[in-house]
Parts: structure tokens; sequence; C-alpha cells
């Protein structure tokens, strides 16, 4: 239903805006803690020489759980022990057997 007086429309423009507002916040927070996870030094702890490909290539996940956290970076470590290294044409997913293009 339509504003159909003065002050609803204001009212309405005034709760748009709070709710971009909570939005941008959100979206910032959001973004602080990704950038406080040290993506080297999680990678090293839970990857070792391997650490590299980790980096860039897959989100950072930390949880007050740390049984939930483990199983996160397992599963990552399964899914990288399956691919295959085409040097410059990327990767093959072994168990799916499909391409993963180079960057």
């Amino acid at each position: 239903m339509a504003p159909s007086s003065a002050s609803e429309v204001f009212l309405a423009r005034v709760v748009a805006v709070m709710k971009l507002d909570i939005a941008f916040t959100c979206a910032l927070s959001i973004s602080q803690v990704w950038a406080a996870l040290d993506a080297a030094r999680i990678t090293k702890e839970r990857y070792g020489n391997d650490s590299a490909w980790f980096v860039d290539r897959i989100p950072l996940f930390e949880s007050s759980d740390e049984n939930i956290t483990d199983v996160y970076y397992y599963r990552w470590g399964v899914f990288r022990a399956h691919q295959r290294d085409l040097g410059q044409h990327g990767f093959v997913d072994g168990i799916h057997q499909r391409c993963l293009l180079a960057d």
C-alpha cells in the first residue's frame, strides 16, 4: 500500500535509509572480520607446504567450536587432495572430473 500523507512518505524514507545503514554496517563488519583473519598463518598451520594454494582460494572460517573449525578445514584439505595440477591449464578435480581453470 502506497503512503498517502507527507508524514507517511517521510517515515518510509527514514525507514529505507535506516535499512541501508544497517546493511552497510553489517557488510563492513563482515569485511573487517575477514581482514582480521591472518590467511597466511591459518593456511600455514592447517596445510603446511601446500598453504600457498589455499591462501587466495578458500574462504577463511573461525568458529567458537574448534571441532567445527577442524572439520571445515579438513574438508577443504580433502577437496585439494583430489585435484591434479595441469600447470598453466589449472586443475582437474579428481572426484568429479571437472576442470578448474587457472586464474
